[in-house]
This record gives structure tokens, C-alpha cells and sequence, in this order.
């Protein structure tokens, strides 16, 4: 006795392993190829990785995912935000005196002369511009990449414009009109403001790491400590 032959596109064991299932999910931007992705970003979950770093989307830096396992994560964008801080703060601070040295009644730029006081001031900011805030031009550039603008698509520009202006103003200041000169002939620049603006990021940012590993640290004081000590 024959058995009538079937086509195989009518069972849907056979239709699966002819092909990809219509309903499979879409890629995500950034998902990782592996069944568990170690870190994720807290505004964007779809975005998933193996290796630290920032979202796609919103710049944030990415965080591990999963519940604490007692024992507080190694965190090297902390500590290199910190090395970039400490950096930043060291060379914006001689910045805002050449700055604001004279509305505090500090003629610094008289003593070191107007000419002298720019070229110091650029020497200084430049390094907190380009070193200390190198992580957020980067930001900001891949958000333009990507087309998701943020936060840090702002800090880029206005750094750079301010660092960009300040940097025309003492090379070639001739190509200034006279009314953007001063009483002194120079023009003015914004070298502080680009700096200073660096240096709160960064602050905002090392504020935001740290209490991010803060429940990772109560976590292991509950599994250290006996209750009536930490009550």
C-alpha cells in the first residue's frame, strides 16, 4: 500500500528549515551577536554590547546589566574621567585668573602684558579642549554621524566654537572687524568658557558614574555587615 506523496512547503517543520522565520525580531543598533550582552544603556535598553562604552543614541555611557553579584565593577571610563578632571581643572584654573583676573581686581594681564596673556590663555585651554574633553568631541561627533543628536552634539559645538573663535582671534586678529576689538585693541576671546565648560561636564559625568555604583556598594554592606549594623 503507497502512501500519497505531500508537498513539503504544506508543513511548517519543513517551511522553517527552508527558510528564515517571517516573524523574526529586527536587528537592534549595536546588538550583540552573543545570547548575553554584558552592557546596556539605562535610556535605550535595545542597545547591547559585550564591551563598555557609550550609547549610539544618547551618548550615556553604557552600564552592566544583570544583578549585582556583590563584588563592585571595575569601572575604567571612571577612572579615566577622573585622570581627565584632575588634568583639566590643573590648567583651567590659571585660565579664569588670566580671564577674570581683572574683574576680581587682579591686573594680571597688565602685568604679563595683553599679547602674552592670549597666547598663555590658548596654551593652557588647548589641552583641556582636546585632552580632557576629547570623550565628548567624540560623543558628539558619532552623534552627527548617526544622526542621533544630544547632549553632547551641543557641548562639541559650542567648544569648539568657542576654542575655534579664540584661536582666530589671537593668530589673526586683523581679520576681525574694529567693533569686535576692545579699549586695548585686542578681541576678546572665550577661552575660559570652552574650558570651564569641559570641567563641569566632566564633574557631571564623574556624578553620575559614581552614583551608579553606589547600590552595588549597599548591596555588598547588606552581604558583609549583620543587620543591626547597618540599621
Amino acid at each position: 500500500m503507497t502512501q500519497q506523496a505531500h508537498p513539503h512547503s504544506d508543513h511548517a517543520c519543513c517551511a522553517a528549515a527552508s527558510g528564515p522565520a517571517s516573524n523574526k525580531a529586527p536587528k537592534t543598533v549595536k546588538d550583540d551577536p552573543s545570547a548575553d550582552a554584558l552592557y546596556t544603556c539605562p535610556m535605550h535598553p535595545e542597545i547591547r554590547q559585550s564591551t563598555p562604552g557609550s550609547c549610539p543614541i544618547c551618548g550615556m555611557a553604557l552600564e552592566r546589566s544583570g544583578l549585582p553579584t556583590g563584588e563592585e565593577p571595575d569601572n575604567p571610563e571612571l577612572r579615566d574621567f577622573k585622570r581627565r578632571f584632575f588634568v583639566g581643572v590643573a590648567l583651567t584654573l590659571p585660565v579664569l585668573l588670566l580671564a577674570m583676573g581683572p574683574m576680581l581686581g587682579l591686573p594680571i594681564r597688565d602685568w604679563l602684558g595683553t599679547s602674552f596673556a592670549l597666547w598663555l590663555e590658548m596654551l593652557l585651554a588647548t589641552p583641556v579642549i582636546f585632552y580632557s574633553g576629547w570623550v565628548f568631541l567624540k560623543r558628539g561627533a558619532i552623534s552627527f554621524k548617526t544622526g542621533h543628536l544630544n547632549m553632547f552634539s551641543l557641548i562639541a559645538i559650542g567648544v569648539l566654537a568657542a576654542w575655534g573663535f579664540s584661536v582666530v582671534a589671537v593668530l589673526a586678529p586683523e581679520v576681525f572687524p574694529p567693533g569686535f576689538r576692545g579699549a586695548d585693541g585686542h578681541v576678546g576671546v572665550y577661552f575660559e568658557a570652552g574650558a570651564v565648560i569641559v570641567v563641569l561636564v566632566l564633574l557631571g559625568q564623574i556624578l553620575e558614574l559614581g552614583a551608579r555604583i553606589a547600590p552595588v556598594r549597599r548591596f555588598r554592606l547588606c552581604l558583609i555587615w549583620p543587620p543591626n549594623r547597618l540599621w
